[in-house]
């Protein structure tokens, strides 16, 4: 049985692409090299790992768009994401770096618009697992303000 897919859905999901999962001590390595992450122990970052889906994106793929409500903490794993902002110098994205902490942090928009650059694979964090993620941190850690 084959069911339609309306057009939209099909446009915003066709281009994503569940990847075959990296070794767990690749997700690791790069979970480490994200500045976000840094301090975490890494006893903290295995905890990590099973929030993280991990997705193939292909070239020309738009991943955020400025302006617009945050949806998505990610990592990069390998390739290239250019990310562009209004204000602002445009910035090169590669392994380890992030894009999304700070407004989902804080429930806000994206400051950039971020499309993948060269294929990439990529570890992202959707809402309900950022705000599992962000209440786990917490209760294992001193209370903290918002967004420091």
């Amino acid at each position: 049985m084959t069911i339609a897919m309306p057009p939209l859905v099909m446009k915003i999901f066709w281009p994503l692409r569940a990847a075959r999962p990296e070794a767990p001590a690749t997700r690791m390595a790069t979970l480490r090299a994200v500045p976000e992450l840094a301090s975490n122990s890494d006893s903290q970052l295995w905890r990590l790992l099973p929030f993280f889906d991990e997705l193939s994106l292909p070239a020309g793929a738009q991943i955020a768009r400025e302006g617009e409500r945050c949806s998505e903490f990610v990592v990069v794993m390998h390739g290239r994401l250019q990310a562009t902002a209004s204000r602002g110098p445009s910035r090169s994205l590669r392994a380890g770096d992030s894009v999304g902490w700070n407004a989902m942090w804080e429930r806000a928009a994206n400051d950039s618009t971020v499309v993948v650059e060269a294929d990439s694979r990529l570890l992202v964090m959707g809402h309900a697992q950022f705000r599992a993620a962000k209440a786990a941190t917490l209760a294992r850690q001193p209370v903290r303000a918002w967004g420091a």
